[in-house]
């Protein structure tokens, strides 16, 4: 859980080593995200230490309501990351106030990652 309102790493996260330099990799997160009432709540994705959406500062998805909530959230990316070194992709987090839940005592969460040739 975080009360950050800075993107944080959460414990969504794998690798790839991918086999050729030119392949592309597609990455899909599947997870939870709980949030209390009236709280947005904010993810996106990092190759490294790299964000992957830089000109979005709320990331790729957003979880709000009026109401107190787990929301099931995909973030699937298509990603070029030009190496055959083992690739770490990570889902980074965040709330506006309060505090948020990745997957705590409500789920479990699951990355895959495809290769695609080049």
């Amino acid at each position: 859980n975080t009360t950050s309102t800075s993107f944080i790493a959460s414990p969504v996260t794998g690798s790839i080593t991918p086999s050729k330099s030119t392949s592309k990799i597609l990455i899909r997160a599947n997870f939870g995200i709980y949030r209390a009432a009236s709280a947005n709540a904010y993810a996106t994705l990092y190759r490294g230490s790299t964000d992957l959406v830089p000109s979005s500062p709320d990331g790729i998805i957003r979880s709000y309501s009026h109401a107190v909530a787990w929301d099931n959230v995909t973030i699937e990316w298509l990603d070029t990351p030009n190496t055959t070194s083992a690739t770490t992709y990570t889902v980074y987090y965040k709330v506006n106030t309060g505090t948020v839940y990745i997957n705590s005592s409500a789920g479990v969460s699951i990355m895959t990652f495809t290769e695609i040739g080049g």
